[in-house]
């Protein structure tokens, strides 16, 4: 009996470097803080919160969840892809001496397929990369196009400025720490040049 189906061309079955955007990043970050004598640190951490703008309807969704309200429900939005693997990351730069400090660089989501990924990116590294106007969500179809977009990020303008900033605060606290310790270390020389006192009196 013929087989009905012919997706000869039409359906890629080769091999592919479907390496996760995450591990991505992770290696690059590692590249990253060897060339910044461990200065400058990236961190990819699982984000949980949204990563797209959006509108907060406020009293309008008290009523909908008292049920004052009718709301009209799209089957199509039940039709289509279905999955809760969507795994969303936040990708950022900061310095080891001051964590409260971090320059987001962006969100990256994708499904169970690793790609595409999508990558939701500061305005600002938009504006300078793209030009202004542009839409600051960017999509990426395989791990090359990934890989080659985050090294064009992190060698912009606007990041570089970010990285310098973040070795002024190292410098900052380097210093601060090191005053700490040597009034700790005088402290301990003062205290053991001291005469022990006479337990007789």
């Amino acid at each position: 009996m013929k087989n009905k189906f012919d997706f000869q061309g039409k359906i890629d079955f080769n091999d592919i470097d479907l390496t996760s955007p995450e591990i991505v990043i992770e290696t690059l970050i590692k590249d990253l803080s060897e060339s910044t004598n461990n200065i400058i640190i990236g961190k990819i951490e699982e984000y949980s919160g949204p990563i797209h703008s959006y509108t907060d309807n406020g009293i309008d969704a008290i009523k909908i969840a008292l049920g004052n309200t009718s709301r009209r429900v799209n089957i199509q939005e039940k039709l289509g892809k279905i999955s809760s693997g969507r795994k969303k990351y936040e990708f950022y730069l900061n310095t080891p001496l001051y964590e409260h400090y971090k320059f987001r660089i962006c969100f990256i989501s994708f499904g169970v397929g690793n790609y595409p990924v999508e990558i939701v990116l500061d305005q600002g590294i938009v504006d300078e990369m793209y030009g202004e106007d542009e839409d600051y969500i960017l999509m990426c179809d395989n791990k090359d196009e990934f890989e080659e977009l985050i090294i064009n990020i992190i060698n912009s303008d606007r990041v570089i400025g970010i990285m310098q900033e973040l070795v002024r605060i190292h410098q900052i606290y380097r210093e601060e720490k090191k005053k700490e310790q040597d009034a700790v270390k005088k402290a301990i020389g003062t205290n053991k040049n001291r005469p022990k006192e006479s337990g007789c009196k």
